[in-house]
């Protein structure tokens, strides 16, 4: 029997998935010291950051494509505050290199993912 590849939950979207990778990997950032001191900006990376799958989880199950796509937006939004708040902890020196590189990494890809996505709801001839 063949494997389905279709999409019945947020989890099986490989954008949230990714998106869950990269926080994974921020949220382990921000608990090392010197960057756990620095409390307002580890508040602002953990909200910016968690809001990406959040917003892809929210407008998968919103139940409007129209919804969706908002969703997609805002979520590529929160990928572009977060990227922002990495920039800022390479100008501080908050965190290393690779550190800083498997993060943006993640970040860059699931950025991809999100236009994909976005460009596939957008088609007029899809249901």
């Amino acid at each position: 029997m063949a494997e389905s590849n279709a999409i019945e939950s947020f989890r099986d979207l490989v954008a949230w998935q990714v998106a869950m990778d990269a926080v994974d990997s921020i949220l382990e950032l921000v608990a090392r010291e010197p960057l756990s001191k620095k409390y307002w900006l580890c508040d602002q990376i953990a909200r910016s950051s968690t809001s990406i799958a959040a917003n892809i989880a929210e407008g998968h199950g919103s139940g409007s494509r129209r919804m969706y796509v908002k969703h997609l937006y805002i979520a590529r939004g929160s990928l572009n505050e977060t990227l922002t708040f990495m920039e800022i902890n390479r100008r501080q020196k908050y965190a290393t290199a690779e550190d800083l590189r498997t993060i943006r990494d993640l970040l860059h890809r699931t950025h991809k993912l999100l236009n994909g996505l976005i460009k596939s709801l957008q088609r007029k001839d899809i249901p």
